[in-house]
């Protein structure tokens, strides 16, 4: 702006070095105006009541494609003056963060912006910067709008095996039809004894009646409780769009085969984690929406409360950094650490099983899943 007056400087010297010269009507009437006119330009900022800035979204849009915005001004503005907005544009779901100057020209001006990555949009305007034709002077008013739209990631379609896995619960219903386990309330088969069974396994009646010390084996309690855990602790940008793309491609193909799951993300200082079932479409949808406008939570943390809030018998954690303790916290559960630009694959020495995927195109690696 500086510029500008100087400039402006040099026209009203220009001119009165001119009339000095000259000395007549015509030079004194341009060096009054060059000092006037822009003067006079200045004055309506001192009166002028843009009013409310209402501001639109579409309800949502795909990655990668353009999305255009609308701010409409509530009233017009008769004055002379150019109006400017200062647009804040932010992704929830991977801390982004850029920021936006655009024009406004009459009633109602568009924008465009583009996502690369999904999550939730919010665009909120700031500030209203009016300012004299000139460009020598403005003022900045206050316009508190938001406005969120989601944006959706491109899913693919892993193939996702659910392994049978025991998990003893005494409310279990399901037993496994090829595998003994240690459930007392049903039995798997009768064999003979062999040392270091259980004496209270001991079928007494048949023994008696087979001359042999038989034991009953007790039946093993099949689950088939699905958790997919979002770590939400600080990343990259692209790794978090990565674990949420993947999460929800997951939960598509889980719901696809009639997988009832539930689906979570880690909160701070260790809370228990937010936890939503997915049953049908529509909580689906809701999850994927919770999911989207989930921020990033620097101090999140997995901790053993995590466990009170339900029993799994599969448990798929999603990270861009590995989690310690998982065999402790989900001791039972068979456990899988999807781990985002890791390296390596396969069960860890504490039993959890590993599978690294690269956030640039997870399908590559998790096209196909056992869970």
């Amino acid at each position: 702006m500086w510029k500008r007056w100087i400039i402006w400087f040099l026209l009203l010297l220009a001119a009165g070095i001119l009339y000095l010269f000259e000395n007549g009507a015509a030079t004194l009437t341009l060096l009054i105006a060059a000092a006037l006119i822009p003067l006079l330009t200045m004055l309506p900022l001192l009166f002028a009541k843009p009013g409310d800035a209402a501001l639109t979204l579409p309800e949502r849009c795909v990655c990668g494609e353009p999305l255009t915005g609308t701010i409409r001004m509530q009233r017009r503005l008769r004055l002379p003056l150019s109006v400017a907005a200062s647009l804040k544009i932010e992704n929830i779901r991977t801390g982004e963060a850029q920021s936006l100057s655009l024009p406004i020209t009459g009633r109602e001006s568009r924008f465009t912006v583009c996502s690369e990555y999904c999550g939730l949009l919010v665009v909120s305007v700031s500030t209203l910067r009016l300012e004299d034709p000139f460009g020598l002077v403005h003022r900045t008013v206050s316009a508190e709008q938001t406005a969120q739209t989601r944006v959706v990631p491109h899913l693919f379609t892993p193939e996702v095996i659910v392994t049978e896995t025991a998990f003893a619960l005494p409310d279990s219903d399901r037993f496994s039809p090829d595998k003994p386990g240690s459930d007392p309330s049903e039995t798997f088969g009768i064999r003979e004894y062999r040392p270091g069974d259980n004496i209270k396994t001991i079928h007494w009646k048949l023994s008696q009646k087979s001359a042999k010390t038989v034991v009953r084996e007790l039946s093993l309690p099949v689950l088939q409780q699905v958790l997919l855990l979002l770590d939400t602790r600080s990343a990259e940008p692209l790794q978090h769009h990565s674990m949420t793309t993947t999460m929800l491609s997951i939960s598509a193909a889980l719901m696809d085969q009639g997988v009832e799951h539930t689906v979570g993300w880690l909160l701070p200082h260790g809370a228990p984690p937010e936890l939503l079932p997915v049953t049908n479409e529509t909580q689906y949808a809701a999850a994927l929406d919770a999911l989207l406008a989930t921020p990033v939570f620097p101090d999140a943390a997995l901790s053993a409360e995590s466990r009170s809030e339900g029993s799994f018998a599969h448990v798929a954690i999603l990270s861009a950094a590995p989690l310690p303790g998982l065999a402790d916290i989900y001791n039972g559960s068979r456990v899988t650490l999807l781990l985002c630009c890791g390296d390596g694959d396969g069960l860890t020495d504490d039993g959890v099983y590993l599978r690294s995927f690269s956030d640039a195109d997870p399908s590559a690696q998790l096209q196909e899943l056992e869970l």
